[in-house]
């Protein structure tokens, strides 16, 4: 109020609050990226001035800000669990003062109604809550991953995808959220000119179907892989909605040369006939199941060759004691073996021999 008169111009300041607001209504707009939740309240725009805050009341705000001056808090939530299944989601659009906030990192995945409450710097509240379910279209991408290992398959999802060659793994996608169509690709090794290759691909609208791998056009299992860095990238797509929201990921799996472990090998067997480590073997769960073929050779102290082999790992039903396949039983003592082979990665270990001794007893 502007006071007038002959010897002075008086400016006169006074602080109006209202003391009757309300939240009308929350609208929406949804797309693949983000939820914008908007709120309408009476008055539309609530301008209070703190008593203390001179400086908000000498710049009052211009029509059409969405500021709230006299608002102290803003809380948006979700009745339902929007973000279930999902590590570390941001949930910083909770606390974003003014009449919208984003869902954005991700956007919803669940249907939910949403509530929205505000407070005035004199403590007084109102709230709202959508009467109706905000939909999730916004498609959510997850790949599940299984390893094969003692004929066991083992989670691997989360980790370092990695092991040895011949190395065999399986895919999932039911853990993806939001998405009815799935797209499934395999990237050749990046050691290789076929990294950019598809050397499998699949598409299904199963929602549960474990894939494994096979090779493109000739339906052929491709159950394992040979030494490399591989790619497999998932893409997921929402069919229910015009949009059709689509969500990727990668995941990267490293396989390692083929290997041979020294400990799968026994330092002594008994072939009495007992029942009791009559074979020499490899031990069972360290067998060198990443070799595609072995050469075994037996020697006496002597170097006289009292066993050979050359094959597949598990076709190697070991060695029983006796000369050269024959019903003649060799002595108790020392032996000594060489093996080597050619790894599923195609490498041959004949320049990197494995040896060693054991003993017969009886």
């Amino acid at each position: 109020m502007r006071v007038t008169n002959a010897l002075r111009d008086t400016v006169f300041a006074c602080w109006v609050f209202f003391d009757n607001f309300r939240v009308d209504t929350i609208s929406h707009t949804n797309d693949c990226d983000a939820l914008r939740l908007d709120m309408i309240t009476t008055p539309s725009i609530y301008a209070g001035y703190t008593i203390y805050n001179f400086e908000s009341f000498l710049n009052p705000p211009h029509i059409g800000d969405s500021t709230y001056l006299g608002v102290q808090n803003v809380r948006w939530d979700a009745v339902e669990n929007i973000h279930a299944g999902v590590t570390n989601p941001d949930e910083t659009w909770k606390l974003r003062r003014g009449n919208y906030t984003f869902v954005d990192n991700p956007p919803p995945l669940k249907n939910s109604k949403y509530t929205v409450e505000i407070t005035d710097v004199f403590g007084k509240s109102a709230s709202y809550t959508t009467s109706y379910t905000v939909p999730a279209i916004a498609a959510y991408v997850n790949i599940k991953a299984e390893e094969k290992k003692d004929d066991q398959w083992t989670d691997v999802s989360g980790e370092t995808v990695e092991g040895e060659a011949l190395y065999e793994i399986r895919f999932s996608h039911e853990e993806s959220l939001n998405a009815q169509e799935f797209f499934w690709k395999g990237f050749g090794s990046e050691q290789s000119q076929s990294q950019r290759e598809i050397i499998w691909q699949e598409h299904t609208t199963s929602p549960s179907a474990w894939i494994i791998p096979k090779v493109p056009y000739k339906n052929e299992i491709l159950n394992a892989y040979t030494s490399g860095t591989y790619r497999v990238r998932l893409t997921v797509v929402n069919t229910t909605t015009p949009q059709r929201c689509a969500d990727s990921t990668e995941i990267r799996i490293t396989v390692k040369p083929s290997l041979f472990d020294p400990l799968s090998i026994p330092n002594a067997f008994t072939p009495n006939d007992d029942g009791e480590n009559d074979v020499f073997k490899f031990i069972t769960g360290k067998e060198p199941v990443s070799m595609r073929n072995i050469r075994i050779r037996i020697y006496s102290r002597s170097g006289m060759l009292v066993h050979s082999y050359e094959g597949a790992v598990d076709r190697w039903d070991g060695w029983n004691g006796k000369l050269n396949k024959s019903n003649s039983e060799v002595s108790d003592g020392v032996y000594y073996y060489i093996i080597s082979g050619q790894g599923w990665d195609d490498k041959e270990y004949s320049a990197k021999e494995y040896k060693g001794a054991v003993h017969i007893f009886r």
